[in-house]
């Protein structure tokens, strides 16, 4: 298909469906779910080819469609292995641009999945770290204060519950900046727990000397 478009590098050759409810002579408004086109797939069976679609690349309309407002939609379909005529919704790609696998619902989400993601990396670019705890100013809770915290209500300071995991999930950034900043407070104890272990070296081998040289003036005097 060939198509001349001048200096205008955004119009390009073009497939068009065009669908409608009604009939050709009174044609009417598509409603919200009506398929608006689809590109279908079929094989070779071997001996001949099948009326079935095996894939399939759908556009919808998302709402009814009205002279100043066509929002529309993508949907992936293919078929499971071992299967007919069993073409079945994949992927979806909403009208807001949110991508939907498994899944037809994305809710805030600009990629949403039913299922695990395999992944070699994974980049969450953050907008604060909570290096403020070895700031000054900080208020770190004392191992008594925690203790209490944590007989009370059955979890670390600014960790959500189980409950709360379990029904909302958890925010993969926010979780690894809450953890990071458990280590850091507990590397904060564990700096102080190690300068009064030093402390305490110091002044039991302070006493030992002492101790020592009371024995040895023990000894003296005794040996006068």
């Amino acid at each position: 298909m060939d198509r001349y478009v001048g200096s205008n590098g955004f119009i390009a050759a073009a497939f068009r469906y065009r669908t409608a409810r009604g009939s050709f002579n009174s044609p009417s408004a598509n409603l919200s779910g009506d398929w608006l086109g689809s590109l279908n797939f079929t094989g070779y069976a071997g001996s001949s080819f099948s009326n079935y679609t095996a894939a399939a690349i759908v556009g919808y309309a998302a709402e009814d469609f009205t002279t100043s407002s066509q929002g529309t939609g993508i949907s992936f379909w293919t078929s499971p292995l071992g299967t007919i005529g069993s073409v079945t919704e994949r992927m979806r790609i909403l009208p807001n641009g949110n991508i939907g696998i498994g899944t037809t619902t994305t809710g805030s989400h600009k990629l949403a999945v039913n299922g695990s993601i395999g992944a070699r990396e994974i980049k969450v670019e953050m907008t604060s770290w909570p290096d403020f705890v070895f700031g000054k100013t900080y208020n770190l809770m004392s191992l008594e204060e925690l203790e209490a915290f944590i007989e009370l209500e059955g979890h670390l300071p600014n960790i959500p519950k189980e409950d709360d995991v379990i029904n909302s999930g958890i925010e993969l950034g926010d979780m690894n900046k809450r953890l990071l900043q458990k280590i850091e407070e507990l590397t904060l104890h564990m700096i102080q727990q190690n300068k009064e272990l030093i402390k305490v070296n110091k002044e039991l081998a302070e006493l030992k000397t002492k101790l020592a040289t009371m024995n040895e003036n023990k000894i003296r005097t005794s040996r006068n």
